[in-house]
């Protein structure tokens, strides 16, 4: 039975990679729901991460940390993020500036925290999480080494998603992948590294409405 539930198990986290990362990775431009193809895909990511943050939230109804200042903490994140971008040059990449027109505001408005909302449950909570568990069922022990191998996967494939963009892109995206991690293991929540990733994206939004 334990076998079975273990292929049951990677047998998911594969469907997962299959229909939600791999075409980002493969993919030459950025997600924009411009279009009903695009937007019939807003949907499913919407759906797909409340469902996943369901099944987390029923995992991890255990123990809860708090901690003190995590504004602060989210505040020095974006910080960080910002002057990565400053020095990558990569607030947005160039070629994505074809698809910040000031006739997308509303959408955009709408769309970033739910896109970041995926991103995040996708990235930050389902990806390692299920990597941290197939790892250590097969080791039958859990390891700080395990953890990071599965925040470094996640992050990878992050970075990965973000190859449309350009090879500083995807350091960039790997960096930034890391802070909300930190960010997320401080805080004991998704909710700021959601909040810190959706300002950063309206930063770079802005931003290039302006240039």
């Amino acid at each position: 039975m334990k076998i079975q539930h273990f292929f049951y198990q990677i047998s998911e986290f594969f469907i997962i990679l299959i229909l939600f990362v791999l075409p980002s990775i493969f993919s030459k431009e950025m997600t924009t729901f411009t279009n009903t193809k695009e937007f019939f895909s807003f949907v499913i990511y919407l759906l797909f991460s409340i469902f996943l943050l369901l099944i987390l939230n029923k995992k991890n109804k255990t123990e809860k940390k708090t901690q003190k200042k995590p504004f602060l903490a989210s505040f020095t994140s974006l910080i960080l993020l910002l002057w990565l971008s400053f020095i990558f040059s990569v607030s947005l990449p160039v070629q994505e500036k074809s698809y910040i027109k000031p006739s997308l505001f509303v959408q955009n408005l709408f769309f970033i925290p739910i896109l970041v909302s995926f991103e995040e449950v996708l990235f930050r909570a389902y990806i390692p999480d299920k990597v941290f568990y197939l790892f250590t069922v097969k080791a039958k022990k859990q390891s700080r080494f395990i953890k990071l191998l599965a925040i470094g996967f996640s992050s990878l494939l992050f970075a990965l998603a973000h190859s449309y963009a350009g090879f500083y892109s995807i350091i960039f995206a790997f960096l930034s992948s890391l802070i909300l991690f930190v960010l997320k293991d401080y805080t004991s929540s998704l909710f700021f590294p959601i909040l810190v990733h959706s300002l950063y994206n309206y930063f770079a939004f802005f931003y290039l409405l302006k240039t």
